[in-house]
């Protein structure tokens, strides 16, 4: 996605043939995976990741941490528009995901040995991925949580080895990337694609639609 530098407080605009577009929304996130899928579905918005505190609560539920995280993230960038960095007016979208064995939380691996760890535990298993997400806006806040399945094939120590080899598993909740090369190691999906991916796209385009139309924000 490519962005015009803003300027003060005022909404950064860019042109799309002899289209004035501006953004709709401020992105709480430097995942590309989410930006990629918002402006596949031709969404214009600001980037601003969130700087928290991500650590899991003691006994805290992995559908309770996720959507805590995601509002939490929402509000840390929402606390920027009072500093003058974007349009007051703008609602912040924010995410958190988490790959979940059992009641075993899997967030992203420190290092290749813990990613090593992760994909062996999750091979020839049916774990689930959990995204919370919330929209924040001046005087409305939406937030949900959606899960999907997935069934891994029951990999060799070599094939664990390989994956990792690649790279691509760093920075990834459950040291995989179902989009890139990771998709060669899994069997079956239930539910929402997605949401696998880092947001349940469906859902928030709804959440989006409703809170900016209401706001004369329309998506149009």
């Amino acid at each position: 996605m490519s962005q015009t530098p803003h300027s003060g407080a005022q909404w950064s605009v860019k042109l799309q043939g002899d289209r004035l577009l501006r953004p709709r929304f401020v992105l709480a996130s430097g995942s590309p995976r989410r930006s990629e899928l918002l402006t596949s579905v031709g969404l214009e918005f600001l980037v601003r990741p969130a700087d928290i505190c991500e650590d899991f609560w003691p006994s805290e539920k992995p559908e309770e941490a996720v959507v805590r995280l995601a509002r939490t993230k929402a509000r840390s960038v929402r606390e920027l528009s009072g500093a003058g960095d974007f349009d007051v007016n703008l609602a912040v979208l924010s995410a958190d995901t988490v790959v979940v064995l059992d009641e075993e939380i899997f967030g992203k691996p420190s290092g290749l040995e813990h990613g090593r760890q992760m994909l062996t535990k999750l091979s020839a298993r049916t774990h689930r991925v959990m995204t919370g997400w919330c929209l924040l806006g001046p005087e409305r806040e939406i937030f949900d949580s959606e899960v999907s399945e997935i069934k891994f094939r029951d990999l060799s120590a070599k094939e664990i080895d390989l994956y990792l080899a690649c790279g691509e598993y760093a920075d990834k909740a459950g040291a995989y990337a179902i989009q890139g090369r990771g998709g060669y190691l899994i069997e079956k999906v239930s539910g929402s694609y997605t949401n696998i991916v880092g947001l349940p796209l469906a859902e928030v385009v709804k959440a989006l639609t409703d809170m900016l139309g209401a706001a004369g924000l329309g998506l149009d």
